[in-house]
């Protein structure tokens, strides 16, 4: 067996690796948007596979991202295509790849390596933190969206008495639970609307990311604290405007016709609506909050229209515009609901920002933290 980096034309290979043991159909074109290397100029894809005689069975994969704070912009890496084959279990060669990622981290200055998984026992035994465990907001259009709330299993035709009493539950308070949600929607919409703070911003559909759209990545982190990924205008057209599972409608912010924020999002495969990202920064409290409102209400507003069973976006810890976002959203209908993927962490001993990065809360994280569309 050897574990090494991954060879030119070996894209395929790898790809169709992960759709046979994911049951996925996951397209080579959508492989090379995920792997691609964005930043790395030293001819290297930071992605490694164990090689069985000319076979790929196990595969660990870097996707290089910049993160900002007030100090600036600096480099990590977010931690994807983690799969050993089942007959390789235990018998370490996820160890052994992740020990050629940890030097690759090292050797380039990566300040951190951070993903989402629900399979953590063996990322701790390796020296990964989990400091959080993801939840969601949540707002149904009808009781169809609970399938993809509390999973297909819990409304399964094919289930146990037991299991469709409950998915009956579900979906009555489902129904019940997306009235509501309309209720409060429209008294919101009222409100916002009554606000002088309306008045001075306009949302607008780009079909490009803004020019200056870095400048509002370092503009929020100092007015909110903390760390987030750097979304400037070649981050966005990659994550955003080129993605190939589903491009995002983006919605921009304007108060006196200055750019202060966006929403982003967009329909999965399943239906769902999914808020992708959401930041808005401006030094009056009342425009911040205003446009949050603005931002969230489209954002539903458009997906009702166009279909979706209903909204869901990523609650994550106790960042400062993480809670406003959830405030406002409560506001708007959504719930918040305790189910979603854990947040793992390795940071390079090396980093000078290594106590900061540490502590979770400093983080604001949205979906557009995940490597596809809906996380």
């Amino acid at each position: 067996m050897d574990v090494r980096f991954i060879r030119p034309g070996e894209d395929k290979v790898c790809n169709d690796f992960h759709n046979h043991f994911f049951r996925d159909d996951r397209s080579l074109k959508q492989w090379r948007w995920c792997f691609l290397p964005k930043e790395d100029n030293q001819n290297t894809i930071p992605f490694v596979v164990v090689d069985d005689d000319d076979r790929i069975v196990g595969t660990q994969a870097f996707i290089p991202i910049r993160l900002v704070d007030e100090r600036g912009v600096f480099p990590t890496v977010k931690s994807e295509e983690t799969l050993v084959h089942p007959d390789l279990r235990g018998q370490g060669y996820f160890e052994k790849m992740y020990t050629v990622m940890f030097d690759y981290m090292k050797t380039r200055d990566y300040h951190c390596i951070w993903g989402f998984t629900a399979a953590i026992k063996a990322l701790i035994k390796i020296g990964f933190l989990v400091p959080v465990g993801t939840s969601q907001l949540f707002l149904p259009f009808s009781a169809s969206a609970v399938t993809v709330a509390v999973g297909s299993q819990v409304t399964s035709n094919n289930a146990g008495i037991g299991s469709k009493i409950k998915a009956i539950g579900y979906k009555l308070a489902s129904l019940l639970a997306a009235k509501y949600a309309s209720f409060k929607s429209c008294r919101a919409r009222k409100r916002v609307s009554a606000s002088a703070a309306t008045n001075r911003i306009e949302l607008k559909t780009l079909d490009k990311p803004p020019d200056d759209a870095g400048t509002i990545s370092k503009r929020f982190v100092r007015q909110w604290g903390g760390v987030t990924i750097y979304r400037d205008a070649a981050y966005l057209q990659w994550r955003l405007f080129e993605n190939p599972f589903a491009r995002s409608i983006f919605r921009a912010a304007y108060c006196d016709n200055q750019l202060i924020g966006w929403c982003a999002f967009t329909i999965g495969d399943d239906g769902m609506g999914y808020l992708v990202d959401i930041m808005v920064t401006h030094e009056e409290s009342d425009i911040t909050g205003t446009a949050v409102s603005l931002l969230l209400q489209d954002a539903v507003d458009t997906l009702r229209a166009m279909g979706a069973s209903g909204v869901r976006g990523w609650k994550v810890n106790n960042h400062p515009f993480d809670n406003l976002i959830t405030e406002t959203a409560r506001k708007v209908g959504f719930y918040n609901v305790k189910r979603g993927y854990f947040a793992v962490l390795y940071i390079n001993d090396q980093s000078d920002r290594r106590d900061f990065l540490a502590q979770f809360d400093n983080w604001f994280v949205t979906r557009i933290f995940t490597e596809g569309v809906t996380g």
